[in-house]
This record gives structure tokens, sequence and C-alpha cells, in this order.
């Protein structure tokens, strides 16, 4: 039982990590997506037209503006928003993150213990978020991102995953109480 636990327990970070990394991969899915039904949707507008390389920037620059509500005057940043209602484009970060974070949560956590393993993701969320920064940052485009780097790291990379994985892992104990009583 004792080696059981302990290896739970070493396993858990890697988990969290795992977890975080999806967490990432899903937002800058739905992002990607919106954008490119964006650009399906407007007339005269492909995607040869805008370029293989100012689209992944742009979703790149949809990624970090859908954790910071930035929706007004960016060239390819948010450009879903209109074709995609607003309200939807920002809830994918909550609801990837918390989607994740159940999953990470250890079945016989207590509740507070639950919050914290469900905001763990931060260690695989924070480093993909960096990714991203790292390589807008090299982009003449990223001004046009409307966020300050610092303020994207500690919001995107650190505040969402803490925050929503923590409820993540919340919900996760409720959803586990409720299956033993």
């Amino acid at each position: 039982m004792e080696s059981r636990e302990r290896v739970s327990r070493a396993s858990m970070p890697v988990r969290a990590t795992g977890y975080g990394l999806v967490a990432a991969f899903c937002t800058y899915a739905a992002v990607a997506l919106f954008l490119g039904i964006h650009i399906a949707s407007t007339a005269h507008v492909t995607v040869t037209g805008v370029g293989l390389e100012a689209l992944f920037l742009g979703t790149l620059g949809d990624f970090l503006s859908a954790h910071a509500g930035v929706t007004d005057g960016v060239v390819m940043g948010v450009a879903g928003v209109g074709v995609v209602p607003g309200v939807v484009y920002y809830l994918v970060p909550p609801v990837s993150l918390c989607w994740c974070a159940v999953r990470t949560v250890e079945p016989d956590a207590p509740r507070q213990k639950a919050a914290v393993q469900g905001a763990a993701i931060v260690l695989g969320y924070a480093p993909a978020v960096g990714l991203v920064l790292a390589t807008l940052s090299g982009s003449a485009d990223f001004v046009f991102v409307a966020l300050d780097p610092a303020e994207a790291t500690l919001l995107a990379g650190v505040t969402y995953p803490l925050v929503f994985g923590g409820v993540g892992g919340l919900l996760a104990n409720l959803r586990l109480q409720d299956g033993r009583t």
C-alpha cells in the first residue's frame, strides 16, 4: 500500500504537467478553429491569401487574447470574434483548464488537496504559454496582439491555470464525493 501511494504521489506532477499541456493544446485548437471559421465565412479571404505564417501567428495571438478579453482592433488576434460569439471564445480557456484539472485529481484526494492537484496543471500550461510568447516575440505582428508579455505570462500562464485548475480540482472532489454517498 505504501509503495502504491508513493507511485501515485510521484506520478501526480507528471499527470498535471501532461494535462496542462493538453489544456493548452485544446485552447489553441479551439481558437485556431475559430480563426478558420472566420476565414471560411469571410468573402474573398482564403488561407492561402492570408498566408500560413500569418495564420499561425494569428492563432497564437488568439490563444493569448482569449485569456485577456481583447476583442478590438487586433488585425489577426481575435479574428474569430464576430463569427463565433465572443462569450464562447472567452470560455474556451476556463473550460479546457477545468476539464483537464478534473482528470488530474487523485480519486481519494480531500477537497483542499484536490484543489491543489487541479491547480498543478500550471506545470504544463505555463511552459506552453511561454512557448507561445517566445514564438510571437520574434514577430513584428506581436504588437497587434495588444498584450504586454509580462501581463500575458501572469494572466494566461499563471493565473488562469491556478484559478481554473483549482476550480476543476474542486469539481472533481465534489463529483467524487457525490459518487461515494
